[in-house]
């Protein structure tokens, strides 16, 4: 699974792996800085990747921030979803990969056969090692 940041409307165009927290605000600490705009708060709000969603927080700045056009002190994102802090946009992009939905639990059992062929024809040795690991995890949870 890649989550992605999407930053437009700053200073230059970025692309952030999101893990862990970043910080997005004025000070030149931040993990996404934009010290010239006037509408952004020294440490203005914070995406957060924990291990089922992503959130984004206002940190108590002065103009807040719109989570697809509307005010938010806090949202959980969906890949798509579009924050505005300052004249920042932030795009929120969740790519899952090929063997992220498979399913845990009784009815893995029932799935683990359309995941293998596909495991066997997978050129990607990325993908195929994440596969190799949720297969795994399937396992685990039969026994």
């Amino acid at each position: 699974m890649s989550r992605r940041l999407i930053v437009s409307g700053g200073s230059r165009p970025l692309e952030l792996v999101l893990v862990g927290t970043l910080i997005v605000g004025r000070d030149p600490a931040c993990d996404i800085s934009e010290t010239t705009d006037p509408l952004m708060s020294r440490r203005h709000a914070a995406f957060s990747a924990g291990p089922r969603a992503v959130t984004v927080r206002d940190l108590g700045s002065r103009n807040g921030i719109l989570v697809n056009g509307a005010k938010a002190a806090e949202s959980v994102l969906h890949s798509g979803d579009v924050v505005q802090i300052g004249h920042l946009q932030v795009r929120y992009l969740d790519e899952v990969g090929p063997f992220d939905d498979v399913p845990l639990g009784d009815a893995a059992a029932t799935k683990v056969s359309e995941v293998v062929p596909q495991m066997i024809h997978e050129p990607d040795e990325r993908a195929s090692q994440a596969a190799t690991v949720r297969l795994s995890d399937v396992t685990k949870k039969l026994q």
